[in-house]
């Protein structure tokens, strides 16, 4: 579900003349897995995150998404079983680069969820406890976080949060 309404939301963003609906992405998805699952494949998304790195390194059509997926598939069948050794000799730093750009082009989307100050704080505290701990206890963290601010209104007069 999370995954739907991620796509959706940063869809309407990038492109906003060409909406995609949660009803259209759920089909695709849908029958995505259905049609993979006899190959072998394991059930997945397509992925706001797939689609804001694509966009950021360039892709604005549907067919550069075919273009990757034939890539993808032609690349398989070529290098089949040596992939696994071409893949452990890909530059770590590159691929470090890339998910790091792409993570930051999913966080400029969210300037408008973040307008206020507290807001923002909890999504900080939320990237650093997801990035030292595990999703879960940040999920925790930010709860705790957000309550706190609810509860004690005087936390927004502090100096660093004006």
């Amino acid at each position: 579900l999370s995954s739907i309404v991620a796509l959706e939301r940063l869809a309407t963003d990038l492109y906003p003349g060409r909406p995609v609906s949660s009803r259209k992405a759920s089909i695709s998805i849908g029958v995505m897995n259905l049609a993979s699952c006899f190959f072998g494949h394991f059930p997945s998304c397509h992925g706001s995150g797939g689609l804001a790195a694509q966009h950021r390194f360039g892709a604005r059509t549907g067919s550069s998404m075919v273009f990757i997926g034939v890539f993808k598939m032609v690349f398989a069948i070529v290098f089949g079983t040596t992939l696994a050794g071409i893949f452990a000799a890909f530059p770590k730093s590159v691929l470090g680069a890339m998910l790091a750009i792409s993570g930051i082009e999913l966080a400029l989307c969210t300037t408008d969820a973040a307008k206020e100050r507290e807001d923002f704080l909890v999504a900080l505290v939320g990237a650093g406890a997801v990035l030292s701990m595990n999703t879960g206890a940040a999920f925790v963290l930010m709860l705790v976080v957000a309550a706190r601010f609810r509860a004690a209104p005087w936390i927004r007069e502090l100096p660093f949060l004006r």
